[in-house]
């Protein structure tokens, strides 16, 4: 008699517990939803794939999972090519999509969650050629790329010679150069690290991470179509523990959230920005401030910035402009 009551009062602690998270508004569109599909790669392990019984895998599927259980199982995962859910999600036919990198160029289509997990990219290239120690030394060679994915974009802008060829996702690209079609990959650490092992790609290497830009801050994007279910997913996102996240990278791979303990005041100033603007010096000031020789900047100050941008899951903009201008604008924010 004891568990029947404890199997009948569960679920209406759960939606009291959810009830006093969401707004009124957002319940009632929340209730009035059948489904809400989200897309998913279905070839990027460790995050998200299809496994051998073609369920949808992965930490994402275990991110929406804990989600389900906040939203009484409504979110559907649509796994597929990113480039197939990418053009959906940014339609509208998916409400969301896993494992987006907000960027400016994306904004008009999609509103962003904070982001859950932050991965540097890393160079990859074949142990029996030289080390590529970054993305200069690549310049000329073959690289890599799955299709439709933001680097193309920023080799083609920052490295034209480098040559490109695409692929449908990481696998094919690292077996693409496991056999020498290509020189190197660009891509991200987890997902590398996982193929490799799980692939027996004994004949690739890590070289390097590639520091000219940051690491991949994944999100969830909402079309533009659903504005309520950006709110909703990123209060119920933020209902989460750093623990419960810990146990499903822990499943699938090394990388980790820490929690910084921040308080729910601090947590709803950040979800109400898009990102955080910094402005800093533009003298050199090695070692915590200067330009590479490839015309990036770096220095203590960068490391520094990209460890905070980790840690608050939210994307930070650097300005930079000569110092005592660079303090008079801090000044009037």
């Amino acid at each position: 008699m004891h568990k029947l009551l404890l199997a009948l009062i569960a679920p209406l602690f759960l939606y009291a517990q959810i009830a006093t998270v969401l707004s009124e508004d957002e319940q009632t569109w929340l209730n009035a939803q059948k489904e809400i599909t989200i897309g998913a790669m279905d070839g990027w392990a460790p995050f998200n794939f299809k496994n051998y019984k073609g369920e949808a895998s992965g930490i994402g599927a275990g991110i929406v999972e804990l989600l389900n259980a906040k939203m009484n199982g409504k979110l559907k995962i649509v796994s597929d090519s990113w480039s197939t859910i990418y053009t959906k999600a940014q339609s509208g036919e998916l409400h969301a999509i896993m494992d987006i990198t907000p960027k400016p160029e994306r904004e008009e289509f999609f509103a962003f969650t904070r982001s859950y997990l932050h991965v540097p990219h890393v160079i990859v290239s074949r142990t029996s050629t030289p080390k590529f120690p970054d993305l200069k030394a690549i310049e000329g060679k073959k690289v890599a790329l799955e299709k439709d994915i933001g680097t193309i974009l920023h080799l083609q802008k920052n490295h034209p010679t480098i040559m490109i060829q695409t692929y449908e996702n990481t696998s094919l690209c690292l077996d693409a150069l496991s056999r020498g079609e290509v020189d190197a990959y660009i891509g991200n650490r987890a997902v590398v690290n996982y193929i490799m092992a799980q692939e027996l790609l004994d004949n690739l290497k890590i070289d390097a991470l590639d520091t000219s830009r940051k690491g991949s801050p994944l999100s969830i994007g909402i079309s533009k179509k659903y504005p309520q279910l950006q709110t909703i997913l990123q209060k119920l996102m933020d209902e989460i523990s750093p623990e419960e996240f810990n146990l499903i990278f822990a499943k699938w791979s090394k990388e980790q959230m820490v929690d910084i303990g921040l308080s729910a005041e601090e947590k709803g100033y950040l979800r109400s920005k898009k990102r955080l603007r910094f402005v800093a010096g533009l003298e050199a000031w090695a070692p915590f401030s200067f330009v590479d020789k490839n015309g990036v900047h770096s220095g203590l100050e960068i490391d520094f910035v990209k460890l905070l941008e980790s840690r608050l899951r939210i994307p930070i903009e650097i300005t930079y402009m000569p110092w005592v201008k660079a303090v008079q604008s801090a000044k009037s924010h």
